[in-house]
């Protein structure tokens, strides 16, 4: 899951936002890991008036605690979901940025 700031959004409020849209889950905690990355585009996107040539991200780590709450997947972000093995999931990914930080992950948290 990934999202942007909305105006003066801090991250753990985009966190919280991203997480209801994108997945529906409401009982859960998280952890801001220190893990950041940033990269540069090949060439600009242009949304509306704003001008992108790059990303940075920080790394969070989200537990759902309530094993009832239902994923509902917002087909306007996602096409579906599936849960999976760190190992299978490594495989999946396609950046080598997504990987790197999922074994940070799984080396520092679990």
């Amino acid at each position: 899951m990934k999202g942007g700031l909305k105006g003066n959004e801090g991250e753990e409020n985009c966190l919280k936002r991203e997480l209801k849209e994108e997945t529906g889950i409401r009982h859960y905690c998280f952890v801001k890991t220190g893990y950041e990355y940033k990269y540069r585009w090949t060439r600009d996107y242009i949304k509306g008036n704003n001008k992108f040539n790059g990303a940075h991200f920080r790394l969070f780590v989200v537990m759902n605690l309530d094993k009832g709450d239902r994923i509902k997947v917002d087909k306007r972000e996602h096409s579906g979901y599936r849960w999976v093995t760190a190992k299978k999931a490594l495989k999946m990914l396609t950046y080598n940025d997504q990987r790197k930080a999922l074994r940070f992950v799984l080396r520092s948290y679990f």
